[in-house]
């Protein structure tokens, strides 16, 4: 496959490139033992059904600019654990950032790819300069790559913490173009098959 003109192709990394629900699913079952979610909800299960439904609504929001990154933060883990929480608001915030920041850890750990991923990026890498943008946050992403063995694989990491714009913002492709310095949008942003 090679496209007349083009230089760069573009990957969203989460669920593009690495499989971001296999390994949030296991982050989560993770901080559900090390942080004691069993006195909250009954299984890793059960938690994790309860937090992926509001997480994804919450980066629906997010992605759309009508909430902070901080708030996205805490409000994934301080809305499933409030009905069962018997503190303090105060308390219940200092403990979902603490989860927050195990969670993103535990993250970043993990190395489900996308099938053929790998592969679809080594055959593109010897005919192009592979770009990623994500929404993902900065202390995770680059770690995602190096974890996964895809950083070898990829010149350049755009990220929304970095350039202030969300996806699908088209000013983050525009902040793209300004750092790999070429107004020649010759590009082109392809899903995995």
């Amino acid at each position: 496959m090679k496209y007349e003109g083009v230089k760069w192709v573009w990957f969203d990394l989460d669920d593009t490139l690495i499989d971001f629900h296999a390994n949030s699913r296991l982050a989560n079952a993770i901080i559900y033992r090390e942080a004691g979610l069993d006195r909250y909800y009954a299984t890793p299960e059960q938690w994790i059904e309860a937090y992926e439904g509001h997480n994804r609504l919450l980066w629906d929001r997010y992605s759309r600019g009508e909430i902070t990154q901080g708030f996205l933060r805490v409000d994934r883990f301080a809305t499933p654990l409030s009905p069962r929480w018997a503190g303090s608001r105060e308390d219940l915030e200092a403990f979902c950032w603490r989860l927050d920041r195990e969670y993103l850890d535990r993250l970043a750990e993990q190395t489900v790819m996308i099938d053929g991923a790998v592969e679809q990026l080594s055959r593109l890498r010897a005919h192009y300069n592979i770009g990623v943008l994500s929404n993902g946050f900065k202390e995770v992403q680059h770690r995602k790559l190096e974890n996964t063995g895809l950083a070898p694989l990829v010149d350049l990491v755009v990220l929304s913490d970095d350039v202030g714009f969300n996806k699908p913002d088209l000013r983050i492709l525009w902040c793209s173009a300004m750092t790999w310095a070429s107004t020649n949008l010759t590009c082109v942003s392809l899903p995995m098959p």
